[in-house]
């Protein structure tokens, strides 16, 4: 069984913690008319992603999202990052594009690097692209 598997345009069931990620849950984080998207402090990433961490993770995206903020996410001290984080970031990465939002993780660790690589998301890595209005 793959790590992940597609259950529906949207969804992707994550076997190893037996929970859903839905894209649309992302998608649907929209910033408030009248707010103005603004750069906010960094998320800074812990040495270990999974499990609770995740969830955190998640937890915290989508909060910035739905204000209109900017993601902007440090990864330099990750020595190991699982498949549903790295799935909890494309995610984010993809609603911040849809938003106009700025997306970007400065600083990626050779672990997170490995990991995006190996998962075929090496676009988290890439330099964060400008919104167009």
């Amino acid at each position: 069984m793959h790590d992940a598997q597609q259950v529906a345009e949207g969804a992707v069931v994550l076997p190893q913690e037996n929970w859903v990620l839905s894209m649309q849950m992302m998608n649907d984080a929209r910033p408030p008319q009248d707010f103005a998207a603004s750069e906010t402090d960094c998320l800074t990433l812990p040495t270990e992603l999974d499990g609770t961490e995740t969830d955190q993770l998640l937890r915290q995206c989508q909060d910035r999202l739905a204000n209109g903020q900017a993601l902007t996410i440090e990864g330099e001290g990750v020595s190991r990052i699982g498949t549903p984080a790295l799935q909890v970031l494309a995610a984010a990465q993809r609603a911040a594009q849809k938003h106009r939002l700025t997306f970007s993780i400065l600083k990626p660790s050779p672990a997170f690097r490995r990991a995006c690589a190996e998962t075929g998301l090496l676009s988290l890595c890439s330099p964060p692209e400008t919104p167009h209005d």
